[in-house]
């Protein structure tokens, strides 16, 4: 991954079942440089790991297009009364 000037890493944490639909939303906004593994691709982090969470994504990313992928996750239709399908994490490059 390439880091840029004003970029954060972005860190979603997720339910295996909505794996597929980050991956999904990823390429469609045109994102392709982000890996894609189990939780320990974010061990030597502070995140947490929350009950149910197996899947982890992380990416470089601006602010804009942070806010943009996080609304777009969140408007995503979910069937039943499932929760806490996902958390999401960004961490300034800088300072």
């Amino acid at each position: 991954m390439v880091t840029q000037e004003g970029s954060r890493t972005l860190i979603l944490v997720c339910r295996r079942a909505f794996g597929r639909l980050i991956e999904r939303v990823l390429r469609r906004e045109g994102f392709r440089d982000y890996q894609r593994g189990g939780l320990s691709l974010v061990s030597g982090t502070a995140i947490a790991a929350r009950e149910g969470a197996s899947e982890a994504f992380v990416l470089t990313i601006d602010v804009d297009s942070a806010g943009r992928l996080a609304a777009l996750l969140r408007g995503c239709p979910i069937r039943g009364n499932a929760t806490g399908l996902f958390e999401l994490y960004t961490i300034d490059q800088g300072l």
